[in-house]
This record gives C-alpha cells, sequence and structure tokens, in this order.
C-alpha cells in the first residue's frame, strides 16, 4: 500500500466465508490504496481469516453489535486517506468497479453506486420478490426524503474524508438505512450525489431478515425526516433520540 490517497472500509460482522475473497481482489485490483479498514464485530475467525491474507490491514475489533452503520462510522473516524470508499463484505461488488468509480469522485460530489441506472449490469440478479421490495422502498424513500437517487441500498459508497465526517456526525441511525441517512446528510451540507451504474452480482449469505427488518427500515426513514423537520424542538430531539436508540437495540438483538 502506498503512503496517501485512498482508505477502504469494510464493515464485518461473521464474514470469515467471504472475507478472504474480497480482500484478494482488493489488493489485486485497486491502486493508489493508503489503507484497508476491516471493521469486526460478530463472533467468528473473521479478524484471523483476514490477517492471513492482508497481514498490513488495519483490522478493529468490538465485543458488542454497532450495526454496519456503527462500523462504518468508526472506520471513518481512524481512516487517513484522503478519499473514503466504503463497501459491502458480501463480495457482491468486484474491486475493479471500486477503482473505476474513484476516479469519478469529484469536490462537492460523492459517488454512489447504483443497480438501477444506465449501463448497470446485474450479473446475478436477486429473487424476483427481493428486486419489488426494492423498487416500492426506493419510491417510498423518494416520496419521504425526495432524494435522487435510484439505489440508496447498493453497497459502495465513496466520499471525501472530511466530507464523510462532517456527514457521519449527522447520522443517527446505523442499520440498513444508514445509507440513506449518509446519503440525506450529505445533500443538506450541500453535496451533490453522482449516481454510477456498475457491474453487480447477488451474494448468497445476506443478514438481512425482510419479515423483521424492512418494517424498521420504514419506520426509520419516517425518523429521518421528521429529526431534519424538528430538529430545533426539544421535545422531540428527546423522543426520536430515545426511538433511534430503541431501534437499533431492536436491530441488534435480530442480528
Amino acid at each position: 500500500m502506498i503512503s496517501q490517497g485512498l482508505s477502504i472500509i469494510i464493515p464485518a460482522y461473521n464474514e470469515e466465508n467471504r472475507i478472504e475473497s474480497v480482500l484478494r481482489d482488493l489488493k489485486d485490483n485497486i491502486t493508489g490504496v493508503y489503507e484497508i479498514i476491516i471493521v469486526f464485530d460478530g463472533n467468528d475467525s473473521t479478524p484471523e481469516v483476514a490477517r492471513k491474507v492482508c497481514s498490513d490491514c488495519k483490522i478493529i475489533t468490538y465485543n458488542r453489535r454497532l450495526g454496519k452503520g456503527g462500523a462504518i462510522i468508526e472506520g471513518i473516524n481512524s481512516a487517513r486517506g484522503e478519499i473514503i470508499a466504503y463497501i459491502d463484505a458480501d463480495g457482491s461488488i468486484p474491486a475493479s468497479e471500486l477503482e473505476r468509480l474513484k476516479k469519478e469522485l469529484k469536490k462537492g460530489e460523492f459517488i454512489v453506486s447504483s443497480r438501477w441506472v444506465k449501463d448497470s449490469v446485474q450479473v446475478v440478479k436477486q429473487p424476483l420478490s427481493r428486486i419489488i421490495l426494492s423498487r416500492i422502498f426506493h419510491y417510498y424513500v423518494f416520496a419521504i426524503l425526495r432524494l435522487p437517487v435510484q439505489d440508496t441500498q447498493c453497497g459502495l459508497k465513496i466520499f471525501y474524508k472530511n466530507d464523510a465526517r462532517e456527514i457521519s456526525k449527522r447520522v443517527r441511525v446505523f442499520d440498513w438505512t444508514f445509507d440513506i441517512s449518509m446519503i440525506f446528510h450529505a445533500m443538506r451540507l450541500g453535496l451533490t450525489p453522482r449516481e454510477i451504474g456498475i457491474r453487480w452480482k447477488d451474494s448468497k449469505g445476506s443478514k438481512l431478515k425482510i419479515t423483521k427488518t424492512v418494517p424498521q427500515m420504514f419506520l426509520t426513514v419516517i425518523g429521518i425526516w421528521a429529526r431534519d423537520r424538528y430538529d430545533k424542538s426539544q421535545f422531540f430531539r428527546v423522543a426520536l433520540d430515545k426511538i433511534d436508540r430503541n431501534l437499533l437495540n431492536h436491530s441488534r438483538k435480530q442480528e
């Protein structure tokens, strides 16, 4: 790894069966990498597997569940590269796509990878039920938050470090809606999302529990909207903080 450039953050909750191939792909196909940061908050052998493949990776471990968003924020706070990319540990996005997208980052923007815009290619598609649910959720998010993004949930985002840190200070949700909150607050700070189509494949072993997690995601989107609208109200801030904590604890128990 070189002494400046890109910090790659991988939130890893019990990824011992997938982390090796992801790390090999990243090390072989990404240029300008300052560091790879793995934030582990599970209870399997992910750190040991990662160290065998990537001895110079920075591995941050926790003995409590952080949630995807919490893990990414820990990575953002410890990152030293000028550019930050966070990517899922499931191998659904090849490293070549990160290499391509990082070159597109410009000041005043951030990069959102997408399965649903022009030039995107889904090599292995999700089950039809997941696709339908994904599209319903997209229109719901647009109706509530007016985000001009077709795919908030695709697992690769790229920011300048200073922007990412400023955004993450405002984020209050750390579950599956973390990406939505990052995009929302980035735009509130005046940044422009640049959504770029990628090659993507559905990966087995998803930890998303549809019947339990999806209703929570719908509620959390309302919470993001309400917090923004009523932020100056002490009563609403206290109430929303309590709701956020309850939702986060519920999410951790599910996982």
